[in-house]
């Protein structure tokens, strides 16, 4: 498979910008194209991504492409048109590289892992290059996911590709900003010791 893929001559990357910059509530466009539209409802437990027109408006309104389902007590789920419900945590096997934690995600071409890159911020790579993404966000743009694939893919390669960035880029904006609350916290703290002292003194 390796052989296969690195001998087929490469498309051009596809870049995938999502306005606004939101993994929950985003449309999500391809060359200025609307391709995929991400809407977040029942109070952030349920996720969608839909294929939409080139209009923006959904290509096929009977069933989501992906449906993410958060939960507070089970295990979060994803699931995938015309296929079963599968937990995150399966889907998206959590691992360690180097010290830190990455997450593997397997597909029609292979296994590929998702981990924090210090240039791209996110990254996804190939079992067998673990130097160059195939996917990754824009340097640029911050809002935009650029896929570079090795070879021609189905669509439903990108959907996975945009479900898994789109999970793990929350997970990271959401531990950012319980940092800053706790950040916040803590000075606030600081400060309120801080002035007591100076009244008393």
């Amino acid at each position: 498979m390796d052989s296969q893929l690195t001998l087929v001559d490469r498309a051009p990357p596809v870049r995938l910008t999502f306005g606004p910059d939101s993994m929950t509530n985003a449309l999500v466009s391809c060359g200025g194209v609307p391709r995929y539209r991400i809407a977040t409802r029942l109070h952030g437990f349920r996720t969608e991504i839909r294929e939409v027109g080139p209009g923006g408006e959904d290509a096929d309104a009977a069933e989501p492409a992906v449906v993410i389902s958060r939960r507070e007590v089970l295990k979060d789920t994803i699931r995938f048109r015309g296929g079963k419900e599968v937990k995150i945590a399966q889907w998206m096997r959590k691992t360690k590289l180097a010290g830190r934690v990455a997450y593997v995600v397997e597909n029609e071409l292979g296994s590929f892992t998702l981990r924090v890159d210090p240039v791209y911020r996110l990254a996804l790579f190939a079992d067998f290059d673990s130097e160059t993404p195939i996917a990754h966000w824009s340097e640029t743009d911050a809002a935009t996911l650029v896929i570079d694939l090795p070879g021609p893919a189905a669509p439903e390669t990108h959907l996975q590709i945009l479900a898994a960035f789109t999970i793990q880029e929350l997970r990271l904006r959401m531990l950012e900003k319980a940092a800053i609350v706790a950040q916040r916290r803590a000075s606030i703290g600081l400060g309120s010791r801080g002035g007591s002292k100076l009244l008393s003194s």
